[in-house]
């Protein structure tokens, strides 16, 4: 096919000699400015006043050129353009202020679709919104979003959004160089979204999970940078640099699979790598955690917490401590490096194809979950230098806390910190790993408590009753025996007793 293109003033002229195309297609390139007027015909000379007028005028092949400067109002892509001819729209440095106003800074509803170079701030709910197919979302900045969960500092909000978020029918999505900071929820999100790439990307100290992959299969996480310096304060936790979830939404299901962490450098979080527990009694499934360096954190560089895996390749990482591993089976481990340089053999970063497996349709049960297993990677280790630490008391409401389903807060000025947890399902788990040579569970008893099975490192050591003649808060039960300092896991199962004994509680675990 032989094209021509005449441009007169701010419109280009696209003549195709093709027959399967129009003889004649136009691109226009537009402008909007802060002085502009709607009156205008959207040159250069005489840009446009509004996004609202500048959007409604696109169509495929189309440029939007945001002259730079401060917009109050949100920009709402509606328009698609094509896989030949995509709408483009640049903000030249534009700053997108919400002023905690408005709900999203950028909304991307059409497909086929480039944004880049803006500075969104200030947005309620989500920095830039992605719902459209085909879309690219680069070389922006979002910070201070989120408001909804407060400003600076974060507050506990029911939920909040996210700085970059591809939602529902976000799919061939690219988010590729954004830096993103500061917001009081998730840096950058694919929640329910399809065939998205997260890659070249610089996130830090945001107060949900820095890069959160919730429920979407076909997902790549490549060459970003995130870290936490302490400035966004969750409970008194840093944020986990990247994680895998599988939330509950309902008519979705279980669709977390097919899943690529490569590249990454994940520094000073609490986390550096985790996949949580399904809430959906989901099998994660055909994921590679391949050639991430963290060298440094809170807790565990690497930690998987899922009950149910198949296909699951942890390899060539360089990591500053062992990887945490709760179900072994479907999880294979390859020349992770703890401290020093990983190795680099050839082909390190697998590709995003997986063999097929068969479905696997995973069943609930409330028996204990099989045993637990910290899992070292075979690599030479550099000597560990832990000692124990002081007593220190963790409230059950901080996110070191792993809950199961059945699970409520009950708030109160007599438990610890204000508020415990307590469950009446039967099989309710709760996971806690800490640092210490031994620790203490405080609770609320009374009649109607019942008993917890208490796991330490996947082994059953003890059974607490919390039944009490009277209802007792912040009662104190004691590990009885001392352990070697270093990482433990405390995982605590319930059981109900009967009708009328059947609730149970956790206020806060004491490690000494």
């Amino acid at each position: 096919m032989t094209a021509f293109a005449l441009t007169f003033g701010g419109q280009t002229k696209v003549l195709a000699s093709s027959p399967s195309e129009s003889a004649l297609q136009i691109s226009n390139t537009y402008y909007v400015s802060t002085s502009g007027n709607d009156t205008n015909t959207g040159t250069q000379t005489a840009p446009f006043k509004t996004f609202a007028k500048a959007t409604s005028v696109l169509v495929p092949g189309d440029v939007l050129q945001v002259v730079t400067g401060t917009y109050l109002e949100t920009l709402n892509l509606a328009a698609s353009g094509t896989a030949a001819a995509p709408i483009t729209v640049i903000g030249n440095g534009s700053v997108l202020n919400m002023q905690g106003i408005n709900a999203n800074g950028i909304t991307v509803n059409g497909s086929y679709i480039r944004v880049a170079g803006f500075e969104v701030t200030g947005a309620t709910d989500f920095g830039i919104f992605i719902k459209g197919k085909y879309v690219t979302v680069e070389n922006n900045k979002v910070h201070d979003a989120v408001t909804i969960n407060g400003v600076g500092t974060c507050g506990i909000s029911t939920s909040w959004g996210s700085a970059v978020k591809v939602g529902v029918g976000g799919e061939n999505a690219t988010i590729r160089n954004n830096t993103v900071y500061n917001n009081c929820g998730e840096g950058i999100a694919v929640t329910r979204g399809v065939n998205a790439v997260v890659e070249n990307n610089t996130i830090y100290d945001n107060f949900g999970v820095n890069i959160y992959i919730d429920n979407s299969p076909y997902t790549t996480v490549q060459n970003n940078s995130s870290y936490c310096t302490g400035t966004h304060l969750r409970n008194g936790n840093r944020a986990t640099g990247i994680a895998l979830g599988e939330e509950l939404y309902s008519g979705w299901g279980a669709q977390l699979h097919d899943v690529v962490v490569s590249g990454n450098t994940v520094r000073d979080c609490r986390y550096g790598i985790s996949a949580y527990e399904s809430d959906v009694t989901g099998t994660l499934t055909n994921v590679s955690i391949a050639g991430n360096n963290i060298p440094g954190g809170q807790i565990r560089s690497i930690s998987l917490q899922t009950l149910l895996n198949q296909n699951i390749s942890v390899s060539y990482n360089t990591i500053f401590n062992d990887i945490y591993v709760y179900q072994p089976v479907g999880v294979t481990l390859t020349g992770n490096t703890i401290g020093g340089i990983a190795p680099a053999p050839t082909n390190v970063v697998p590709s995003a194809t997986f063999t097929a497996l068969p479905t696997v349709t995973p069943t609930k049960t409330t028996l204990p979950s099989p045993t637990p297993t910290l899992i070292v990677p075979t690599a030479t280790r550099v000597a560990s230098t832990a000692t124990s630490v002081s007593s220190k008391t963790y409230d059950s409401k901080l996110s070191a806390f792993v809950y199961s389903s059945g699970w409520q807060t009950v708030s109160t000025s007599n438990a610890y910190g204000g508020s415990y947890r307590e469950t009446t399902q039967n099989g309710a788990t709760v996971t806690f790993p800490f640092i210490g040579q031994s620790f203490s569970i405080l609770y609320k008893g009374g009649v109607s408590f019942s008993k917890f099975d208490i796991y330490l490192d996947g082994k059953l050591v003890a059974t607490l009753d919390e039944k009490l003649s009277t209802a007792t808060y912040q009662k104190r039960w004691d590990y009885p025996s001392q352990l070697v300092s270093g990482n433990h896991t405390l995982k605590m199962i319930f059981k109900v007793t009967s009708s009328t004994v059947y609730r149970g509680s956790l206020d806060a675990v004491i490690v000494r």
